[in-house]
């Protein structure tokens, strides 16, 4: 009983062997057969295992020769020492965007632009329905003609009343002569009289005589009396001032001018303010009629446009202008990388876009402020060379010199041998003869390109003759 059982043990672990076997050595086959180099290089642990000499193809290629040809040239690369480069993703954006919008709300009548079109300042970009705003300015003009006739009626009425005034200052300047001229005979009389008393009473004139000049002396007091009486009636219709500093004749005078054309006055004077209301009116409503239209404040490219006509706007911005087709790169530098970002410096732009010039551009610009979160800074660069070809919202590589120097390992493109899909190799100079090595390059120039990691600096390699 215990024979059987260790028969069947053995029997199990036997199968399960011969089935391990089988799988590796159907694994070692396609492996050996069908995995690419580039992977075998990637994986060399998992190629010592799988790939056995018996199931490799004869006319695959061998990693090793015994000896190298003597007609092969072999050299080591060329090490240079260069600034380390920093690289940043950035974003293509206008380096001074214009945000255009209407002063006022209305129905948009006519879009003269499209978006991506270049304009000139003064450029006329859109225009809005301004049909209320023209016939309110018809009806201002009405108005104004309607005001100025009646300025002109207000001022006859008031000429009229100074004329009016002046007739009767005309009279009231006569009767003053009068007043005058019976004050001097007056005086006259009094004198005479006074002096006749000492005659009459020397007896040298009788008494009827002096009863005479008595009595011609109190009749010029009573006309003098009486002119003044007549002359002070003239001005009983207007009332005069009783403050007491104003006892002439000539401060009541004019009071009474200024009071009996006050009220024609007070109508030119609003007549007259009227109709510059009217013109201010007319003033403010050419400028809605010219903000009804909008016009381009520089020269550059539309960039978007969020209108359609006949749609009503609103205060936000109807459109937006890239000034003088200038654009710029921003990206975020981190905290550790900030002590080598300068203003003026010359950075380098490299387009996501295969076959796309390189850009310069110059470090403009720099936030005050470092994000909490990010623990980095915005900066911004302004294109100056060769960036006609791109667009705002573009994305890229920003490359800036560090202070830190760097060695780098060069290589002859034409010593590369594959594609961007196998992978690239080299065929190295070993001790046993000329190894197949995979490499991680980078593109240095138009002739050399960079070994990232697959070649020492003292190692040769192939490379084949121009």
């Amino acid at each position: 009983m215990k024979l059987e059982l260790l028969k069947k043990v053995a029997y199990q672990k036997l199968k399960n062997i011969f089935i391990l076997a089988t799988i590796y050595l159907f694994l070692s086959f396609f492996y050996s057969r069908f995995a690419p180099e580039n992977l075998r290089y990637r994986l060399p642990m998992l190629s010592k295992i799988l790939v056995l000499r018996l199931f490799e193809s004869n006319t695959n290629e061998t990693n090793e020769s015994p000896l190298p040809n003597k007609n092969r040239h072999f050299q080591n690369p060329r090490v240079v020492e260069e600034n380390e480069v920093m690289e940043f993703p950035a974003i293509v954006e206008p380096t001074k965007e214009i945000f255009i919008q209407s002063k006022q709300v209305g129905r948009i009548k006519k879009i003269h632009i499209e978006e991506g079109q270049s304009v000139k300042k003064g450029q006329l970009l859109l225009e809005l329905d301004d049909e209320l705003i023209r016939l309110e300015g018809e009806r201002l003009q009405l108005n104004l003609v309607a005001a100025k006739s009646q300025e002109v009626i207000t001022r006859e009425k008031w000429e009229h009343a100074k004329k009016q005034i002046e007739v009767k200052v005309r009279e009231i300047d006569k009767k003053t002569e009068w007043v005058e001229l019976a004050k001097k005979e007056y005086d006259h009389a009094s004198d005479l009289k006074s002096k006749k008393e000492i005659l009459w009473k020397q007896g040298y004139l009788s008494s009827p005589e002096f009863e005479k000049l008595k009595l011609d002396e109190e009749t010029k007091l009573t006309h003098f009396k009486n002119l003044i009486r007549e002359r002070e009636n003239l001005l009983s219709l207007v009332s005069v001032p009783t403050e007491p500093n104003m006892v002439s004749f000539d401060e009541k005078l004019n009071h009474w001018k200024n009071q009996n054309t006050v009220l024609e006055k007070t109508e030119f004077e609003l007549s007259v303010s009227n109709s510059k209301i009217i013109q201010n009116q007319i003033k403010a409503n050419e400028q809605l009629k010219n903000d009804s239209k909008l016009y381009a404040p520089k020269s550059g490219k539309i960039l978007k446009l969020n209108a359609k006509e006949g749609e009503i706007t609103n205060h936000l911005p109807l459109l937006s202008l890239m000034e003088n087709n200038e654009i710029s790169v921003s990206f975020h530098v981190g905290e550790r990388e900030l002590h080598e970002i300068q203003l003026k410096k010359e950075v380098q732009y490299l387009p996501s876009i295969s076959n796309q010039t390189i850009a310069i551009g110059i470090l403009e610009k720099m936030n005050g402020y470092l994000d909490p979160k990010s623990h980095g800074i915005l900066i911004k660069a302004k294109l100056i060379k060769h960036y006609q070809s791109l667009l705002p919202g573009m994305f890229g590589i920003v490359k800036i010199n560090s202070s830190l120097k760097k060695e780098k390992i060069l290589i002859p493109t034409r010593s590369l041998f594959g594609d961007l899909n196998s992978g690239f190799y080299i065929h190295l100079k070993s001790e046993n003869g000329i190894q197949k090595r995979f490499v991680q390059i980078k593109t240095y120039s138009e002739s050399e390109s960079e070994v990232i990691a697959g070649l020492g600096a003292h190692e040769s390699f192939e490379i084949l003759p121009l």
